[in-house]
């Protein structure tokens, strides 16, 4: 389980201040605008806690099916 602590950090780090530079960019486009912390910011951080979520319950699964050989062949 250690070794996805270190790839979703810089995950987090990387890619949240990237999707909202360039989901504020997208927008810019557009004349009918949403301001970045409620349009882009709150989504964003919304579903970062969601993402490590899925990813601990993911990482718990194969973890528990390879501690249990039997178990993950069938």
């Amino acid at each position: 389980m250690r070794e996805f602590a270190c790839p979703l950090c810089v995950a987090t780090t990387v890619g949240l201040p990237l999707a909202l530079w360039l989901g504020q960019r997208h927008l810019d486009g557009y004349q009918d605008r949403v301001a970045a912390l409620p349009g882009l910011a709150l989504p964003l951080l919304a579903a970062a806690p969601l993402t490590l979520l899925v990813t601990t319950a993911a990482a718990w699964r194969h973890t528990r099916l390879a501690l249990r050989p039997i178990e993950a062949l069938g």
